[in-house]
């Protein structure tokens, strides 16, 4: 019998035994084991300087956020809690808190979410948080679930913390459930100060879901009248923003690389918009149905590379016809309108991409109204010969004709397409095979063949791929299909993505992902599909 650490217990133990026992032996013995214990156990901290130790203990920290996505609040105590670093090395041994207490670079991110009426971590700990993080540049961001008055009160002192640090602020992040706030402090209103600068922010979100501004959100909005080095800007909305795209905010438009507006009052504003962004490289917009001065002749930006845009039906032509993109590679278009007024505009679409020769590599287009012949066009349009993600979303009522069909598949299906026989394209309502057309219509080589990507096959007068290919978008790496948008025979996709997955025909790309909305009925598809999953294939089915 060992003797507890407790003298009182061993006391007790003493009187209630009814032998006596001598624990002055057993504690003899046991007391060097215990020694040895802990001198192995903090032997390695002792060993190693603290700034090996500062260096480990970076890459304890959490995985940060995706840059470009949601954050996953619902899981925010993988971020801030006692049970992530860094606030679990302060809790191991006293050498590893005061490393880890002094070391700045642990304690440059910060989130806070606010959520009945309290914030996490709450503001004592989001300042002392700060205060750790030495004179570094700060990642700092801020969520609130809604508009209720508790919620405002402590965003308000959340906001009045990171403002403290406006000068660090390099990276920041602030999703507001409305414009009303209590931005309140212990010395003065900061709301009647002017917004100290930001002489290294570099990337600056603020969303909110109020479309009135009132004094506390202008306020906030002066952070971004002094800021060198800002590359990367989404805000839901540019206060007071006219239709000449001028607002009451200097916003240096010309040094962007990013730009994400939630809310811009027509398309004239868009363009506009587009027009002082000189070195804009990737841009989201959605565009309202305001009417505003267009340009007479196309827009052309030669450094934009990525466009995702929220349009009505109505107004689609008028952003496409006068904007010229030639450096564009990822296209994303949402259209929205009523079902009865939908229409997908497609010989504006090939006039934007002849006119930009632009080769785009990805390509979204949600609830588009296509037809199922303007879909087999833009399969064989030469310029979209280079598209490695094609994703077509299309949710709109289920009485809608489907337009992602056999010959959607038949198209990009290798062994298929081989066969000239096959390869019939429908053309307003004619066929085309071997380049001839049903209305009388002759193929236009255009005599550039490797240039343009189509290994000297030939074009229509309107860029698209008649014959000589193998099968068509053949760089194809991952398709997905979701909605109510595709009506196929059971085999016809599952033969195409075998074409692809298992053959290399004359340079064709092996399709890896696949993600499908497909009828419940499709046993045959199923089954091989499921096959190509344990062979490698990334498959993610649907059923409807």
């Amino acid at each position: 019998m060992y003797p507890c650490q407790d003298p009182r217990i061993n006391h007790r133990i003493l009187q209630d035994h009814p032998y006596p026992v001598d624990f002055s032996a057993k504690k003899e013995q046991r007391e060097p084991h215990v020694g040895a214990e802990k001198s192995s156990s903090f032997g390695v901290t002792s060993m190693l300087p603290p700034e090996v130790w500062a260096e480990v203990f970076l890459y304890c920290l959490p995985e940060p956020p995706p840059a470009n996505g949601p954050h996953p609040w619902y899981n925010r105590d993988r971020y801030i809690s006692p049970l992530t670093a860094p606030l679990l090395l302060c809790q191991v041994c006293r050498i590893w808190r005061e490393i880890a207490v002094t070391m700045p670079r642990l304690w440059q991110r910060l989130g806070v979410y606010v959520s009945m009426g309290t914030a996490c971590p709450a503001p004592g700990l989001a300042d002392l948080w700060l205060s750790r993080s030495g004179s570094l540049p700060l990642i700092l961001s801020l969520h609130q679930q809604n508009e209720s008055n508790l919620n405002a009160l402590v965003a308000g002192r959340i906001l009045v913390l990171f403002i403290k640090h406006t000068s660090r602020w390099m990276d920041v992040d602030l999703y507001l459930a409305g414009s009303r706030l209590v931005l309140t402090s212990t010395s003065s209103n900061p709301v009647d100060a002017k917004m100290a600068a930001a002489p290294i922010l570099q990337r600056f979100r603020l969303r909110t879901s109020s479309r009135v501004y009132e004094k506390e959100e202008r306020y906030i909005f002066g952070v971004i009248q002094d800021v060198p080095r800002l590359n990367d800007l989404h805000i839901s909305r540019v206060p007071e923003l006219d239709l000449l795209g001028n607002s009451t905010v200097d916003v240096p438009w010309h040094q962007l690389g990013s730009l994400a507006l939630d809310y811009v009052p027509s398309i004239g504003t868009s363009l506009h918009v587009l027009s002082k962004c000189e070195r804009l490289e990737e841009c989201t917009i959605k565009a309202d149905a305001l009417f505003g001065p267009l340009f007479q002749e196309p827009l052309v930006h030669t450094s934009l590379r990525s466009l995702s845009i929220n349009i009505g039906c109505d107004h689609f032509t008028a952003f496409f016809s006068r904007a010229t993109l030639p450096a564009l590679r990822d296209l994303s278009i949402q259209i929205r309108g009523p079902l009865e007024h939908y229409g997908w505009p497609q010989p504006c679409f090939e006039e934007f991409l002849s006119r930009s020769e632009c080769r785009l590599a990805r390509l979204e287009i949600r609830d588009s109204g296509m037809r199922a012949d303007q879909f087999a066009m833009c399969l064989q349009h030469r310029f979209l010969q280079d598209v490695e993600e094609l994703v077509i979303d299309d949710r709109r009522d289920w009485t809608w004709d489907p337009f992602v069909k056999d010959l959607a598949f038949d198209l990009m299906n290798c062994s298929r397409c081989a066969d000239t026989y096959a390869a019939l394209v429908v053309l307003e309502g004619g066929y085309i095979a071997d380049g001839a057309g049903a209305d009388g219509g002759t193929e236009v080589d255009n005599g550039s063949g490797a240039e343009d990507g189509s290994n000297g096959n030939s074009v229509d007068g309107n860029g698209r791929l008649t014959r000589g290919r193998v099968c068509f978008l053949p760089k194809l790496l991952s398709l997905v299909v979701r909605g109510n948008c595709m009506q196929t025979s059971d085999g016809t996709i599952s033969d195409m993505v075998e074409s692809r997955f298992y053959f290399h025909e004359q340079n064709v790309a092996k399709l890896r992902s696949l993600k499908l909305d497909i009828p419940s009925s499709h046993l045959g598809d199923l089954q091989r599909l499921k096959w190509m999953e344990t062979e490698g294939l990334d498959l993610d089915l649907a059923f409807i």
